[in-house]
């Protein structure tokens, strides 16, 4: 699905990569500006600091933009392919494949699952480059301005994402439940849409709420048990990169007062570090949407390998 457009999905992904390198430029600026205006007092040598920040950042937001419009032109070329093939999958299937599926999980599967499989899968991928390359241009700036400091800021960084694997298994079983209840959810619309006539009929009212309120109260438990093993992610990484800031903060004014760096070198190293780490404490919150996507991936893979079960021969 992705070969008719791959030069522009692979334009779109190019693009990501001085978006992301971009961020280094601020963190980069502020050691000649520190050393040259706070402690030399001179303010003729660092005029052009400010000139290339406000260029290098409005070429990066002309950049963010074409990334953007990129990403959303070939991720709804891709939905919008994929849905015809699932589409023609579905009317491919014999009656008693419609039986077996309720309503809800047909929607879900040959329509829900595309959406989140496409633009989902696409929106965290332009994030993950762009995210992957300001890393790299930032831990640049790290070394250059400290290698002694880079060392701590790079353990800390490791130890902050090594939970993510671990997690990943954790909320797997939740997402796939997840899903199927959502499915029945709408199901339970379309079955009382149907049959409303039926259901007036034989006063099938409240048994119809109950069977709609029982899923409700079994997306809210699914819901709490997501945040139970997500929710902590956040906080825990807040305290590993407090440690991490802390320990540079602490080692920096050593190597300062000894002389191994300079004013500039330190406050550079420093904002390139809370760069570097934002993205990381806030991961957690992202983290379920990307295993989601995933999830709808490989349930579309199933769709799409399944075989009828009444075929036309092969010369017909």
């Amino acid at each position: 699905f992705v070969k008719p457009y791959w030069i522009r999905a692979l334009l779109a992904i190019l693009i990501c990569i001085p978006v992301g390198a971009l961020d280094s430029v601020i963190a980069l600026a502020l050691k000649p500006y520190m050393d040259n205006v706070l402690v030399d007092k001179n303010t003729a040598s660092p005029i052009y600091i400010p000139v290339l920040i406000v260029a290098f950042t409005t070429v990066q937001g002309f950049l963010n933009y074409a990334a953007t419009y990129l990403n959303t032109w070939v991720g709804t070329r891709i939905n919008h392919d994929l849905k015809r093939a699932l589409f023609k999958k579905l009317m491919s299937f014999e009656p008693s494949f419609f039986d077996r599926n309720p309503s809800g999980v047909i929607i879900q599967r040959f329509a829900g699952d595309a959406d989140t499989a496409c633009l989902g899968l696409l929106d965290n991928l332009k994030l993950f480059v762009s995210r992957f390359f300001s890393s790299l241009s930032l831990i640049a700036v790290l070394i250059y301005n400290s290698w002694q400091l880079s060392i701590i800021a790079i353990v800390v960084l490791c130890f902050a994402l090594l939970p993510l694997a671990q997690v990943r298994r954790m909320i797997k079983d939740v997402i796939y439940k997840t899903v199927q209840e959502n499915s029945t959810i709408f199901t339970n619309y379309n079955e009382t849409y149907a049959g409303n006539k039926t259901i007036a009929s034989y006063n099938l009212q409240q048994r119809i709420f109950a069977k709609y309120d029982e899923t409700l109260r079994k997306l809210f438990k699914l819901g709490i048990k997501m945040v139970q093993k997500t929710a902590w992610m956040t906080p825990m990484l807040h305290v590993v990169v407090s440690i991490g800031v802390g320990a540079v903060i602490g080692y920096g004014s050593y190597l300062i007062v000894n002389g191994s760096i300079t004013s500039g070198n330190f406050v550079s190293f420093i904002t390139a570090l809370i760069m570097l780490y934002n993205p990381i404490k806030n991961i957690g919150k992202n983290f379920s949407a990307v295993q989601v996507s995933f999830l709808a991936i490989e349930r579309v893979a199933d769709i799409l390998a399944l075989e009828p079960d009444i075929k036309n021969k092969p010369e017909a």
